[in-house]
């Protein structure tokens, strides 16, 4: 499951569900990505500290008994590519 968290400012923030492919990151934004084992918190390069915190926030409603892995955007590692069935192009 892929989750997007974007916003204009903190009151605006909010968090949807998204389709779990990587054409949907968007460096603007912040993104959780789960699956049964580990749970992914990207941070898009110009997402803004609003849209972090909020993230976060969420990220530790679904945690579960998941595993969570903070990413930095330009520093993935290779199992975040394959939930998202490889890396592909995405807005910047």
């Amino acid at each position: 499951q892929l989750y997007q968290t974007k916003g204009i400012n903190a009151q605006t923030t909010r968090t949807v569900q998204a389709q779990s492919i990587a054409h949907q990151l968007n460096s603007h934004n912040c993104f959780i990505l789960q699956n049964s084992a580990h749970q992914f918190i990207w941070n898009g390069l110009y997402s803004h500290e609003y849209e972090r915190a909020k993230v976060k926030e969420v990220a530790a409603i679904l945690l579960g008994g998941r595993t969570s892995i903070t990413l930095e955007e330009g520093a993935e590692i290779e199992t975040f590519w394959q939930l998202l069935n490889g890396k592909v192009e995405y807005s910047g």
